[in-house]
């Protein structure tokens, strides 16, 4: 548990520190921890690793770990030169609270782009790291993409997941590329008519093997209801 900076009736928004770290727990960006090692020196810390925040309740952030960020498990002991820089990034994360460099504060923004690391995860293995609509597979630029809005982590499942193309991640999220789940084919918006993306119209998603992987039809039939397609 680690109390927030400033007293708990000023809640998590008062500060920027709280801020980050409240963040981090919607985001599901990992944070690195670590305590006090007076054993060794009144300035001493040691890394304990990186952990997900599960909740904020009367100005503590409960913290669990260790966490596992792009598939490598970080365990309690001395941390590699890697682990380190992890850590310096996931603590400092998001760039709007933190005095981060240039790289860092990209790093930071691609991480929130990609999505919560271990439902991203999830869609990159049941799309075998292709994206559901155009089938690139350069993993840097694969997003999890929520069909129904991130509603909290009951929402991370890839039957509420699609493995997107930045760019037609953000497309998806504006409504101007739905799926017609009769055909299991992308319908595009007329904004998009005479653009560069017009060829995707009537193209077959690329689906996970496994029927019990595909997203729910149901949500992309609510998603196709709100887009107006």
């Amino acid at each position: 548990q680690y109390h927030q900076e400033g007293p708990a009736e000023e809640g998590p928004y008062e500060r920027y520190t709280n801020l980050a770290l409240e963040k981090c727990r919607v985001d599901d960006v990992p944070v690195g921890v670590v305590l006090p090692a007076p054993e060794v020196s009144t300035s001493s810390y040691r890394v304990m690793g990186l952990g997900f925040i599960d909740y904020y309740r009367d100005g503590y952030f409960v913290i669990s770990g260790p966490a596992e960020v792009s598939g490598v498990g970080f365990d309690l002991g001395a941390p590699s030169p890697q682990t380190l820089e992890l850590i310096s990034f996931a603590a400092e994360d998001t760039a709007e609270y933190a005095g981060v460099g240039v790289k860092q504060r990209t790093l930071a923004s691609v991480v929130q782009r990609q999505g919560q690391p271990h439902f991203r995860r999830q869609l990159l293995t049941a799309y075998e790291g292709r994206c559901a609509m155009s089938e690139y597979d350069a993993e840097d630029a694969l997003e999890a993409a929520h069909v129904e809005p991130y509603s909290g982590p009951q929402s991370n499942t890839v039957g509420n997941g699609l493995l997107l193309r930045a760019d037609l991640h953000d497309l998806f999220d504006l409504g101007l590329v739905a799926v017609d789940t009769s055909r299991q084919a992308l319908l595009l918006s007329e904004k998009l008519a005479g653009t560069k993306y017009e060829h995707f119209e009537g193209r077959r998603l690329h689906l996970p093997e496994g029927r019990h992987l595909w997203p729910q039809a149901e949500r992309l039939d609510r998603h196709r209801q709100l887009a107006g397609l």
